[in-house]
């Protein structure tokens, strides 16, 4: 189950629900439940985080941050694709340098190599298939987004 902050203006809710509703169907996240809420203190200097729990997860998003649709769209599709690998993937961070995802142990020696690493490749890949998604569905109802879907983002 996705919750959204009920805080947030009704556009940002609209926006965040359904790029949530999306990734909700495409990574079968019917198991867990996913709070959705702007928090500074969480989200760590970051556009976004992804903070696991058990069967729950809190996705902050940066409140500092000046929004556009499809960056929203982009960032809610990246944190909700690491919900996916927290659920089924294994990802787990043991340590501060260390992560496992599909059973395998990984550690850094450099920020670099965190960027490179298969569960960020995928986040990232995924924004932009969620956006896509989205604005194939959008136009359907007429709506349209103001930006492309291959710009970069840096939620982690």
């Amino acid at each position: 189950m996705i919750i959204i902050d009920p805080s947030m203006d009704e556009d940002t809710s609209h926006i965040i629900g359904y790029s949530a509703r999306i990734c909700q169907n495409l990574f079968k996240l019917t198991e867990v439940e996913v709070l959705i809420t702007f928090n500074e203190e969480a989200s760590e200097g970051y556009e976004a985080v992804t903070i696991p729990g058990k069967d729950k997860f809190l996705v902050a998003l940066n409140p500092s941050i000046e929004w556009n649709e499809d960056e929203l769209v982009k960032t809610i599709g990246h944190e909700l694709t690491h919900v996916k690998q927290f659920t089924y993937d294994g990802l787990k961070f043991e340590f501060e340098d260390v992560v496992v995802f599909k059973d395998n142990e990984y550690r850094f020696e450099n920020s670099m190599e965190y960027w490179l690493s298969p569960w960020e490749i995928e986040a990232r890949g995924y924004e932009a298939a969620i956006l896509v998604l989205y604005l194939g569905e959008n136009n359907e109802k007429g709506l349209t987004s103001s930006s492309s879907a291959f710009s970069s983002s840096s939620s982690c």
